[in-house]
């Protein structure tokens, strides 16, 4: 059973115990070469599921057993989880690979490390196996939450570097060197020696058809394979598009009653994940993560015209605005209006009364996605 696991030790120089190197088994394909990737880092913690594989959108794990099923959030504070997440970005910046913080919705393909606290253990970070040519695209890996911002990204790296197909090697300077040294790595564009163990064991590897592509045989040149699984990083200078479905153009919204907020986003660049904002006549009414979509009851008490406003900016820093006004009208009136449109073509509800802002309700009480453009 613990020849499937794949450890990085914890210690500063320390080794961990031997472990061989597996490989994912199963009929899947390869990767499409250039193929744009996506690394979810789950600060939360997850209840893990047996019995299903390793699919992070399920929090499926072979591993579960080896975490009594559950894995806790990160202690660390929110500047220490914005410093790791800039290391790790720092390092997959040569690379077509989008890094998150927030869960994609079930139709994108990624790959999930858990960091945070994985109970007493003898390791920094743990794999399920070797994913030789990253046949399965939603595996799960495993970090202990380190507050360290180049240790936890040289395990987070490290760890989905093994679900990306590479082996350990024995340069100290590449990420995927078996022993959390403190030092400053990267994914290396040198052919580096392939080891067996943490005792730097030389050996021929595992997934040599893609070793052997830049390298003799027993070599490993991270940074041109994961170059040639994901492609290159492409400058994003698009602004995303913001189209707000609900409420409708002049719809009514009855007041004291729950209406539908819903905002899509679309990007040139899928999928992405944007930091959405909201105001109502100016007031602050959302401000968070969204995957492609937002979903949520909209509750406004008094009758007026309010002024919905949507910023949406891209994970490359792109901003977007629209907005739209919402007018809401007395259940008594909502017949009548919509009457009025029929016959009119056009109208409008009484302004709203100066100051009504403060007495707005928005209420986000669910989320839900519905599957957005893929990257191919």
């Amino acid at each position: 059973m613990w020849a499937s696991m794949i450890p990085l030790m914890v210690l500063a120089t320390a080794p961990i115990e031997d472990a061989a190197l597996p490989l994912a088994s199963g009929d899947c394909l390869p990767r499409a070469a250039a193929s744009p990737g996506v690394l979810f880092v789950n600060f939360e913690g997850a209840v893990l599921k047996k019995n299903c594989g390793n699919d992070a959108r399920y929090n499926c794990s072979t591993l579960y057993d080896r975490f009594d099923g559950f894995v806790g959030p990160f202690k660390g504070t929110e500047d220490q989880r914005a410093a790791i997440i800039g290391s790790v970005k720092q390092d997959l910046k040569p690379f077509d690979v989008l890094v998150t913080t927030t869960r994609p919705p079930p139709d994108v393909d990624y790959v999930m490390v858990l960091y945070g606290e994985l109970g007493p253990q003898t390791f920094a970070g743990l794999a399920p196996y070797i994913d030789c040519g990253d046949r399965f695209l939603n595996d799960v890996a495993f970090a202990q939450g380190d507050e360290s911002p180049i240790t936890g990204a040289t395990v987070i790296l490290h760890e989905a570097g093994h679900t990306w197909g590479l082996e350990h090697v024995d340069s100290v300077f590449d990420l995927m060197f078996p022993v959390n040294d403190s030092v400053s790595a990267s994914f290396t564009d040198d052919c580096q020696n392939v080891v067996a163990d943490t005792e730097l064991t030389p050996a021929t590897g595992s997934c040599t058809l893609a070793h052997t592509a830049f390298c003799d045989l027993g070599g490993q040149r991270s940074h041109s394979e994961l170059l040639a699984r994901f492609g290159p990083s492409v400058p994003d200078t698009t602004a995303p598009l913001i189209f707000i479905e609900s409420p409708a153009t002049r719809a009514p919204v009855v007041a004291g009653t729950a209406g539908s907020l819903v905002i899509e986003l679309t990007d040139d660049r899928a999928p992405q994940v944007y930091d959405l904002t909201l105001r109502i006549n100016g007031d602050l009414a959302f401000q968070g993560a969204v995957w492609e979509r937002l979903e949520a009851p909209l509750l406004i008490p008094d009758p007026g015209t309010y002024l919905l406003e949507v910023e949406a900016t891209d994970a490359a820093g792109n901003p977007a605005t629209a907005s739209r006004s919402i007018h809401v009208v007395d259940a008594a009136s909502a017949e009548d209006f919509a009457l009025d449109r029929e016959s009119s073509g056009c109208h409008a509800a009484a302004p709203a009364p100066p100051g009504a802002g403060a007495l707005l309700s928005l209420w986000l009480l669910s989320f839900g996605w519905r599957p957005g453009r893929r990257r191919r």
